[in-house]
Order: structure tokens, then sequence, then C-alpha cells
């Protein structure tokens, strides 16, 4: 247990820690009773309530949901944070929120049932995890030899799996889950695009003036 939590805190990055401590707090508010003021609900946005459309994906349906999600945020967030600052990372997460927020005030005419949970987080995050080390193999439970593209497609398996047993499971609420990770994933190529260019653009003036000496 010990080397465990060695373990744990070597590959704890400060934008996780940040991302942990909110999941931690929304765990804790939701544990008093304040879930009908943070889930996202269609009719209480419309009413002005406009923090659900983030604050829904900090709040952990279970305890179970909060260790499960938590340890793959830290995995995750750990291959992220060589790319990524502390601010990228957080933000990502407050955009996947709000992406998922976004897709299910569109379905509400659908369903209107509440949405709450850490899913949005941990989709938005595989999704950086895929587009960006896909190819990579890591060993999956410390057992199996996978690439990381099949270890999220499995993290995600489970993950619905879990939420499929959650009072707010509805197939509106797994689609504006899943088109927001469709919109993540549009985002982070367009995002790879630009910098690409970016990237390339000085280089092509280098060799302009090259030619031109």
């Amino acid at each position: 247990m010990k080397a465990f939590f060695k373990r744990f805190f070597e590959v704890l990055t400060p934008g996780v820690a940040w991302v942990l401590m909110t999941i931690l707090l929304g765990y804790v508010l939701s544990r008093c009773g304040a879930i009908p003021l943070l889930w996202i609900v269609p009719s209480d946005v419309m009413k002005g309530h406009v923090w659900r459309l983030v604050t829904h994906a900090f709040v952990p349906t279970s305890f179970f949901e909060l260790i499960f999600n938590g340890l793959f945020i830290v995995m995750i967030g750990y291959w992220l944070g060589r790319v990524w600052s502390c601010r990228e990372l957080y933000l990502f997460c407050v955009l996947s929120a709000l992406a998922t927020g976004v897709v299910k005030m569109a379905l509400g005419f659908w369903d209107n049932r509440g949405l709450f949970g850490t899913l949005p987080l941990t989709f938005g995050l595989l999704v950086a995890w895929a587009r960006m080390f896909g190819h990579e193999k890591v060993l999956f439970m410390m057992l199996w030899e996978m690439s990381i593209w099949q270890v999220a497609v499995l993290i995600a398996i489970l993950d619905i799996i879990m939420m499929a047993g959650c009072p707010c499971f509805g197939w509106a609420n797994l689609l504006a889950v899943c088109g927001a990770s469709a919109a993540s994933w549009l985002f982070l190529s367009l995002r790879w695009k630009r910098n690409l260019g970016y990237e390339s653009r000085p280089q092509s003036n280098q060799r302009i003036h090259r030619l031109e000496m």
C-alpha cells in the first residue's frame, strides 16, 4: 500500500491535482444534498442556472465512481502533462463539461432528466489521450500490453456500463457525452493543424531567406 501511494503521488501532476480537488469538492457537496443545485436539467438552465452547464461533470454519482474515474484521470493526466500545462489541462476538462452541457441542452426536448457524473471528463481526457498517444503501448492493469487506443476504448466501455446503473442514465444523456467527445476530437484536430501551420511558417520564411542570399 505504501508503494502504491508513493507511485500515485509521483505521477500526480498539478493539473490533475486541481481536477481531482474539484471533483472531491463536488462529491462532498453532493453528500450534503447539493446535487439538485449542481446537476444539469435543461429546464433549470433556461431559468438562468447557467453554472450547471459545467458543474454537473464534477459531481461523481458514487464513491466507486470517484475512485474508479479518479485513478484513470491520474493515469491519463500523467501522459497529457507531457504536452499540456496545468492550466491547459484544467481548461480542457472545463470545456469537455461545457460541451456536454451544450449538447444536453440541445437534446432537452427529447429527455429533460438531470445529468451529473464525471463521465464527460473521463471521455474528454480519453479522447485527448487517444488523439495524442494512440499508437503507443502500455501495460493495462500491469498485465496486458495494449495500445493506448485499445485501452481508451476499454475504459470508455467500462464507464458506460457503470453509467447504466445510475439513476440519471438515459440515451439522451449518453448521446450528450458522446457528442461532446466528438467535439473534443474536432477541437484537438483543429488545434493540431493550427500548431502545425504555426511551426512550419518560420521554416518557410527561413528557406526563402536562404534562397535570397
